[in-house]
């Protein structure tokens, strides 16, 4: 019996023992918690590294102005923060156990840049604008001291004035802790409303400290104080409550969001829940706030007495990308530059009337922004876009000539033809000597060649010997009936019509335009007698296809017969192109119109023609096509 005793008692022993260790009793361990936040300026710019303590635990704010403290002791807590060159606040938190604390939006104010030496023989102490004076009598210091008078932003209270009042200045005096032996006396102007009372934080106490109603004068108030640190002054107001929530666009509540008023400043739970109270009844603006989201803003009527369920506020994330914004002026003489085309990452803007423009949407990082302007050098510039920012950029362009590129043919100039390319007078020639033995041309066709466009010249890919590009015509075997003409030989069947070079510095759009008749096989025109412009910015060492001109058919049957610019077997007529050109803008460019035949077969056809090529900063017109067919 006795050793079962002993078991009972070792037994309860026990349970006692795990139960105390389980429910973390007065010598059992502490639970933690985190607890996190924003430190900010009093224009709600982040402050980076600023220190932030919270009982034995420290940390430091990121750039985002953002911290996050581990494993801090629960209950009640002593909270500070400081940063170099703003005034610390210090307050008592209560951070829950097993959980994330989410402590308001900490705004410090920057330290005023006033310091004034006084002794124990007293003195004047005024902030740098003179709006807040105190008068310290003699022997209310012992010894000297350099003090600073700030006169604070409303939100940067450490704690929210008693109900019932609304805070109408702060002042923050400076060595904090300061006590004095014989009261001074803070003057500060008067605000609209009276009375006014003035409370003193205590910071050991976390609570303010009436000092009593202020002494109005015409124009400023004063109040004895003792105690150097935070000093508000408030007046009565019949005041109600605010609450409400902060969701996504989904519905969840987002944790840890800023709520504030003008005065006042809150933060959400963990379901996005938020309240502010001791606010002023009338309408009220609320506004929630978070890192990666974009502001947002309720308006809410506030009754006295009452606590009012505000509109829930809804956050959108932040775009991952940033935006460019800036005005687009001239180098020289005043006025803005409407019209210009800016470009950045692809994108395209344009300024208006008053010289601004914006691109949003750009990838973070270094990128290229251009600007074309008519009349105006182009101008680049590197700038730095930063994740949901606009980031300023502003341009000076100088003024330029500009002359319009046309050439209708009607002299020289400097174009170079090779391969069966010749500038040709308007000539009449009553027959393709190819037919009808070899080609076949529609009713009424006598295989003339078309007069130019404009004037009397045109550049014409073919041979006036025979009205056609086949060159020397195969004789070896003879060439067969109705075979549409067989050349002999390959390289004389292409060739290339180079422009000279063509300055686009000045052009913000840029068109070209051109006019062209032509005659090629309908055995396969989309492979074969190619027709394209090209393009090349380097002097002609690269190029680039701006479009091929050949319709997408086949006629095998009859490889006799042509397929024209005026369709099949049909005479040919002047067709006009126009190419958008506007990515060339700023740069020097030549064209290249070049035909090949690709194959001897079929070459008895009429060719190219080419007039009254020309660009400008004209829009393509909506007549006018890439590609006919």
């Amino acid at each position: 019996m006795k050793r079962i005793k002993r078991y009972i008692a070792f037994f309860l022993l026990l349970v006692v023992s795990v139960g105390a260790i389980g429910c973390g009793g007065e010598d059992g361990p502490s639970q933690t918690a985190t607890v996190t936040g924003t430190v900010a300026d009093t224009a709600l710019n982040p402050i980076s590294g600023a220190s932030v303590v919270v009982g034995s635990v420290s940390s430091s704010t990121g750039s985002d102005g953002t911290y996050i403290l581990e494993r801090v002791t629960s209950g009640l807590q002593n909270f500070s923060v400081s940063a170099p060159g703003y005034l610390s606040v210090s307050k008592t938190i209560d951070v829950t156990p097993m959980a994330t604390t989410y402590v308001p939006k900490t705004i410090l104010e920057q330290k005023d840049s006033k310091s004034t030496d006084i002794g124990s023989g007293g003195g004047e102490v005024a902030n740098s604008d003179g709006s807040v004076k105190l008068s310290i009598p003699a022997e209310a210091l012992s010894s000297d001291l350099s003090i600073v008078i700030t006169n604070c932003s409303l939100l940067s209270a450490p704690l929210p004035v008693p109900d019932g009042y609304k805070l109408v200045s702060l002042v923050y005096i400076s060595p904090t802790g300061t006590v004095l032996a014989k009261p001074a006396t803070l003057t500060i102007s008067a605000p609209s409303e009276t009375p006014v009372s003035f409370y003193w934080f205590d910071s050991s106490a976390s609570a303010w400290q009436s000092l009593g109603e202020g002494t109005v004068s015409t124009d400023t108030v004063s109040v004895s104080i003792s105690n150097f640190g935070w000093i508000a002054a408030v007046v009565p107001v019949s005041v109600g409550n605010i609450s409400g929530r902060v969701i996504t666009s989904g519905g969840a509540g987002i944790a840890g969001a800023d709520v504030r008023t003008p005065s006042s400043l809150a933060v959400t739970d963990s379901s996005g829940n938020y309240t502010l109270s001791n606010l002023p009844v009338g309408t009220v603006s609320v506004t929630a706030s978070k890192i990666g989201y974009i502001d947002n803003s309720v308006s809410v009527v506030v009754q006295a007495g009452e606590t009012e369920t505000a509109d829930n506020i809804t956050l959108s994330p932040v775009s991952s990308n940033g935006s460019v914004a800036g005005k687009i002026m001239p180098a020289s003489g005043s006025g803005v530059i409407a019209g210009a085309r800016v470009v950045a990452q692809g994108k395209t803007s344009y300024s208006d009337s008053n010289g601004d423009y914006v691109i949003s949407e750009l990838s973070a990082g270094t990128v290229t922004v251009s600007v074309y302007a008519y009349g105006y050098v182009n101008q680049d510039a590197s700038v730095t876009i930063t994740t949901g920012h606009a980031t300023s950029q502003n341009f000076s362009l100088s003024a330029v000539s500009v002359a319009d590129f046309s050439d209708g043919f009607e002299s020289e100039s400097g174009w170079s033809a090779a391969g069966l390319w010749n500038r040709i007078q308007n000539i009449t020639l009553s027959n393709n000597t190819l037919a009808p033995y070899y080609v076949t041309f529609s009713s009424g066709d006598d295989g003339s060649l078309p007069a130019a466009h404009g004037g009397s010249y045109s550049y014409w890919f073919g041979d006036s010997a025979t009205g056609s590009f086949i060159g020397e015509q195969r004789s070896i075997p003879p060439d067969t009936e109705l075979s549409g003409g067989t050349s002999a030989f390959l390289a004389t069947t292409k060739g290339d019509l180079i422009s000279p070079s063509i300055n686009l510095v000045g052009y913000s759009t840029v068109t070209l335009t051109f006019w062209t008749w032509w005659e090629v096989e309908a055995r396969d025109p989309s492979t074969f007698d190619q027709m394209k412009v090209n393009l090349s910015d380097d002097d002609g060492t690269n190029w680039t296809m701006l479009l091929k001109i050949n319709p997408e058919f086949t006629n095998p049957e009859d490889v006799s017969k042509p397929y024209s610019s005026g369709g099949f077997f049909t005479p040919g007529v002047w067709v006009k192109h126009q190419y958008d050109l506007t990515s060339y803008a700023g740069k020097t460019i030549k064209l290249a119109f070049s035909f090949d035949a690709m194959d001897l077969q079929s070459n008895g056809f009429r060719g190219w023609f080419i007039d009254d090529v020309s660009i400008s900063k004209d829009a393509i017109s909506a007549s006018s096509s890439r590609k006919l067919f």
